[in-house]
């Protein structure tokens, strides 16, 4: 069995006893961003419903205190709440550390192999802004339950082949200067350098999951398309208004093109007003409604700001869904289940009652590119 080896099955150590000797821990206010696996945890009352959010930033930044007010606050969806449910967040492996691929870690049977960010990367199928929702009731998976918001994990870009991860691996190696006449020199020299070097040396680069056929054994949309999925996991995939990131693609635009983009039709971009474009609903946006925080994603500075009642009970109904998700499997009603024969969407907007809608942004396009590039990634 790969990675049953005689380590794996030893008794953990305690380190517990050593560091908190008096068996409490104050836990009660946000430590600092880090690039290892920590978790958060909120509770009123004990309860079996839980609510698991793993936060965006490609797998290469953010994490779970991220933000001034903190954004991913789950005391704010406890206290907004009509229905009890225990709120985690947690930091993972991001960047280097999360997505060196070695063959010498698995030879080594390192417990640095598979790497953290890629294990939560899999449970989570998604890399923006994903809610993980799980009802442990003993059951044999971990979770039963996902929302995957603005997520841009089922296309190509954000996964590797083996040979593609080895070659980028590498690289690291050979920019930190790594390159040994054996792989346990090799890992010794990368082990003894400073996270900030090893950063570095990485660079900033999208940190992709890795198709290996064993930990990771499908590319997503090939896995759904064969049927190589779990039928009794419910998911709910979502994108804002504007998700794409038309400033960060096209950095010389103005902004009175900038605005008039967002509103395109096929061919036609009808210019928005200031007032129009001022409401504009990008990436990210979401994340403070479903928290129920007045913060936004990369805010640096606090702000005297608080939400009117309308928008207060905009963000109270997006947590009313997600509780009911995690709850009974499935949003509050009239959520309409996916067809591929009659596709809707939910509209969530802070302008009307929530409603079910037509879908009509299908693009061959699209579908085209990840044909080829699938068969170029996985032939």
């Amino acid at each position: 069995i790969q990675y049953a080896k005689v380590s794996r099955w030893k008794p953990p150590i305690d380190h517990a006893s050593d560091a908190f000797p008096n068996g409490t821990f104050n836990a009660t206010s946000f430590g600092p961003c880090c690039p290892q696996p920590t978790v958060k945890i909120y509770i009123d009352r004990q309860d079996e419903q839980f609510l698991v959010w793993i936060h965006g930033g490609a797998l290469q930044t953010g994490c779970s205190s991220q933000g001034i007010p903190i954004i991913y606050n789950g005391t704010n969806i406890i206290a907004n709440s009509l229905q009890p449910a225990i709120i985690v967040t947690i930091n993972y492996r991001l960047g280097v550390l999360g997505d060196l691929y070695l063959p010498a870690l698995v030879e080594e049977n390192s417990p640095d192999w598979p790497t953290a960010g890629n294990y939560y990367y899999l449970d989570i199928s998604g890399a923006k802004a994903v809610v993980d929702i799980g009802a442990l009731k003993g059951s044999a998976n971990l979770y039963q339950h996902i929302i995957s918001e603005s997520s841009a994990a089922s296309h190509y870009p954000y996964y590797s082949n083996i040979s593609n991860a080895i070659q980028a691996s590498n690289k690291v190696v050979q920019n930190m200067n790594c390159t040994r006449e054996n792989n346990a020199l090799m890992l010794a020299c990368l082990r003894n350098s400073s996270i900030e070097d090893l950063i570095v040396a990485f660079g900033y680069r999208p940190a992709n999951t890795i198709v290996d056929g064993y930990f990771f054994p499908y590319y997503p949309p090939l896995a759904i398309k064969n049927g190589l999925y779990n039928p009794n996991i419910t998911m709910i995939i979502g994108n804002n208004e504007q998700e794409p990131l038309t400033c960060f693609e096209n950095p010389d635009m103005n902004s009175t093109k900038a605005i008039a983009m967002t509103n395109c039709n096929p061919g036609i971009c009808p210019e928005l007003s200031v007032e129009e474009g001022a409401g504009l609903c990008g990436h990210v946006d979401e994340i403070p409604f479903v928290f129920g925080t007045v913060s936004s994603y990369n805010s640096m500075n606090s702000h005297n700001c608080t939400w009117d009642s309308q928008t207060r009970s905009f963000s109270n109904q997006i947590i009313s869904h997600w509780i009911s998700m995690a709850r009974d499997g499935e949003p509050l009603q009239p959520w309409p289940q996916y067809s591929p024969t009659a596709k809707k969407y939910f509209k969530i907007t802070p302008y009307h009652d929530f409603s079910p809608e037509p879908w009509y942004r299908d693009c061959s396009l699209f579908d085209q590119l990840e044909d080829e590039q699938i068969r170029i990634m996985f032939p």
